[in-house]
């Protein structure tokens, strides 16, 4: 199999109406057209050997697991491709092909070119030809951290999707009682005028609401939650958005003493967004990171076009789209592995004082445009929040 196989989406540029359409190329099901396109888009990894085990195919998953180019091994033994430090997935690949009968199921690390390893779970399966001749076998990989990912991903958009509409239910019944406890504070604050001890008891009145205030402000902040937002969507510049919010953002960064480091990506595409709460979230994500910083580091801006197989497209109902990423990160503390799980839960915070609505209500609108958030931390070293956003085109 070809190091890279030419592809077309079928996706047209559906926000210009002068563009011309695209017709999508149709695969023959049962051709071999057919077959190559399927295996090159599976995002699990599959290596074929033939039955010497001699590296016969491949597709874009195994490639980019090992951070290998591959094409380069082609008919090379299976101990040469992946090294004597993944010799328990040849060992197994070996004994699907002495036995005639597949493997599933085996948990193990696969140790990558650039000596980093990450945790797989790998199948090997014989392989037969149209007469059901053996002619090889396949092995399968399956990237356990990434899988994990993406499960919990799906946890947090069902957890913050049932914390929205209890927080509507909730906001609903406290606002009307709110009100009135302002109302009356208001209409007491006027009866006191003219007492002897009339500055006291108003002080008192005052803050009973200011802490109305307060607390509707919370309830406000909470709609965002609660309620579907179907925001204009136009093409926006993220570089300008990420410097707007560092222009915001400036003073504290030279109390804290934060530097600035960009590294913008020239040639990235706008996105589809709603430009204000888009902004939101960047500010929200820089603001965090300088908080993490109080006594001095540096700030990380990085754009570009993401190069892991299972963040670098979306498909969506106007076909496929590229995603593009924008990271945030920061040399402060890190966060710690207790913290981790529930950073994007609202009314979590780390920072006393918070209400901890910051990151949920950031995910939220991310999400709402079609991206994510992947978070990476080191305790000690700093963190990095990468946004994952479709283009405009």
């Amino acid at each position: 199999m070809p190091k890279s196989h030419p592809r077309n989406t079928g996706a047209p540029n559906e926000e210009s109406n002068d563009t011309p359409v695209t017709k999508p190329i149709e695969l023959q099901p049962g051709s071999r057209e057919y077959y190559e396109s399927l295996l090159y888009s599976l995002t699990e990894g599959i290596l074929v050997f033939d039955m010497e085990l001699r590296l016969a195919g491949f597709n874009r998953a195994a490639e980019e697991m090992a951070l290998l180019p591959l094409a380069e091994s082609l008919g090379r033994p299976a101990s040469d491709v992946l090294g004597k430090a993944n010799e328990p997935l040849v060992e197994l690949a070996l004994r699907t092909l002495e036995t005639g009968r597949p493997h599933t199921g085996f948990s193990a690390e696969i140790f990558r070119q650039d000596a980093s390893r990450a945790p797989v779970e790998a199948s090997a399966a014989p392989m037969d030809d149209a007469e059901g001749r053996p002619v090889g076998v396949l092995l399968v990989l399956r990237e356990a951290s990434r899988i994990r990912e993406l499960e919990e991903e799906v946890k947090k958009s069902e957890r913050l999707a049932y914390l929205g509409t209890m927080a509507a239910s909730v906001a609903h019944e406290v606002r009307n009682p709110l009100g009135g406890i302002k109302g009356a504070s208001q209409l007491l604050r006027d009866e006191v005028r003219g007492l002897p001890n009339e500055e006291s008891l108003a002080e008192y009145i005052n803050v009973v609401i200011r802490q109305v205030d307060r607390l509707t402000g919370i309830l406000d902040s909470l709609k965002g939650l609660s309620k579907p937002v179907a925001p204009k969507l136009l093409p926006v510049n993220l570089h300008s958005l990420l410097d707007e919010a560092l222009t915001l953002m400036a003073p504290d960064m030279k109390k804290h003493k934060v530097k600035v480091r960009r590294d913008y990506d020239p040639s990235m595409p706008e996105v589809v967004a709603n430009e204000s709460g888009l902004s939101g979230v960047f500010i929200n994500l820089i603001k965090n990171a300088v908080e993490a910083m109080p006594r001095g580091g540096v700030l990380t801006l990085v754009t570009g076009i993401p190069s892991d197989f299972l963040y670098s497209t979306i498909k969506t109902d106007k076909g496929k789209k590229t995603m593009v990423a924008v990271k945030v990160s920061d040399t402060g503390s890190g966060i710690e592995d207790e913290a981790m799980k529930d950073i994007f839960n609202p009314f979590y915070s780390t920072k006393g004082g918070g209400l901890g609505l910051g990151l949920a209500l950031s995910l939220k609108v991310v999400e709402e445009h079609g991206g994510t958030i992947k978070v990476d931390t080191e305790p000690g070293k700093g963190t990095v929040f990468t946004v994952y956003l479709p283009v405009y085109r």
